[in-house]
């Protein structure tokens, strides 16, 4: 997701005051591949099954604080284009991005 989450992600032509319906399936599936449509909205149930006993939480911590720093924008996007938004409230209530959404902030 990092190197494929990005602002314009379906195009230069394609703007944020576009609607969902204005935009070809084919557009949106030619520019968002499967996996990134997977990664998007799995990558937090992956890493919330992880094995925590082998992965250093501040490194975690670390990690998706950058994460929401330079892609958290790319991603909603990416979720709300391919129809997911109805998942966002539900992943963004999650305590693991909540944590990360406050130190993020505590950070700035």
């Amino acid at each position: 997701m990092r190197q494929r989450l990005r602002e314009g992600l379906l195009g230069q032509e394609i703007n944020r005051r576009t609607h969902r319906e204005d935009v070809s399936a084919d557009t949106i599936s030619n520019s968002i591949s499967p996996g990134l449509r997977y990664a998007a909205q799995h990558w937090l149930d992956h890493l919330s099954a992880a094995s925590w006993d082998r992965i250093s939480s501040v490194d975690v911590i670390a990690s998706l604080s950058q994460f929401v720093d330079e892609r958290l924008l790319h991603w909603l996007e990416c979720l709300a284009w391919t129809g997911m938004l109805d998942d966002i409230q539900e992943i963004l209530d999650s305590p693991l991005i909540q944590s990360t959404l406050s130190v993020s902030f505590f950070l700035l």
